[in-house]
């Protein structure tokens, strides 16, 4: 797993490097045994890109977590949970922008099937002296492909 260390302006709270997420699990009941599948589904015998067919296939729940880890100035993060920013709550900007990003995720990602999100959850805790760790959870009933 990669870590991306986030730098806040003490004085003006700008993010001035980027935040990237550490490790991604998508499951279900059934994926949840299954081994891991190295074959590109995304790509036809010819090696070209196409998108797979999932009419076929049954409706089930499915779960996908993403976890992130912001590390920060100690005394940035205690602003950032006190809502003392400058400009504004950090928090809640941040829970409703991986909100809309969630519901963005078929535009994002290149031949991604629509999902139909049943809910997206985004948390944030204290970690450690100088982080702060970001938990997303989004879930959907959805046709879809087994890896």
């Amino acid at each position: 797993s990669e870590t991306w260390a986030i730098h806040l302006d003490p004085a003006s709270g700008d993010v001035t490097s980027p935040l990237h997420c550490v490790a991604m699990s998508d499951t279900t009941e059934s994926d949840q045994s299954a081994g891991s599948n190295e074959e590109l589904t995304h790509l036809d015998a010819h090696g070209r890109a196409h998108m797979v067919d999932v009419g076929a296939k049954a409706v089930t729940e499915r779960v996908a977590e993403a976890r992130g880890r912001v590390v920060l100035d100690a005394s940035i993060r205690e602003r950032l949970f006190a809502g003392e920013l400058p400009k504004g709550e950090g928090l809640a900007v941040a829970r409703i922008a991986g909100i809309q990003a969630a519901k963005e995720t078929p535009r994002l990602i290149p031949l991604c099937h629509s999902v139909a999100l049943t809910s997206v959850e985004v948390a944030f805790s204290r970690a450690g002296e100088d982080a702060v760790e970001v938990r997303a959870v989004a879930r959907c009933s959805c046709r879809a492909h087994s890896r």
